[in-house]
């Protein structure tokens, strides 16, 4: 009997131990790259929309336009001001030149960085097309990045 109970226990023992080594092969540590992609960008939900350098001789403002969707109605609107004046930043709602503003006028100072985080729902407004609109102050050049990043809720925008 002692015998059997040795040889039923050393099978389950090598079962374990084989069934132990080929579940853990197929685990992903967090600092190893899955199809060329870290784990923790595949984790993110919120998207990068808008990544780009407005620049400005002073005598013009510059635009660039972001949707939302239904699905990523939120929004996060992030500049920093690398040029040597203070700029104006609005959001808007329609075209650049429109008078439906959903933030603004916020002025950045030179080399400072501003966000403004906004969700359609409280904009007022369905998802759809909105704009960046940097103008300059007092006629002076500027230069800036824009980054536009939307996502389901202001939790995941990351």
């Amino acid at each position: 009997m002692k015998k059997i109970f040795s040889l039923t226990l050393a099978i389950a023992m090598l079962f374990a131990c084989a069934t132990s080594a080929s579940a853990t092969s197929n685990v992903a540590s967090p600092d190893k790259e899955i199809d060329g992609t870290f784990i923790f960008d595949v984790l993110r939900v919120s998207h990068l929309v808008l990544n780009q350098t407005a620049t400005s001789n002073g005598t013009r403002s510059w635009s660039d336009y972001f949707d939302t969707t239904e699905e990523d109605p939120t929004y996060r609107v992030w500049i920093d001001n690398t040029g040597d004046y203070p700029i104006q930043v609005y959001v808007k709602r329609g075209s650049a030149s429109s008078s439906d503003i959903m933030d603004g006028p916020k002025e950045i100072a030179a080399g400072e960085q501003g966000t403004v985080e906004l969700t359609t729902d409280n904009d007022g407004n369905n998802p759809g097309r909105r704009w960046v609109v940097i103008n300059p102050i007092k006629g002076n050049p500027f230069e800036a990045t824009v980054r536009v990043r939307i996502a389901p809720s202001f939790s995941e925008l990351g």
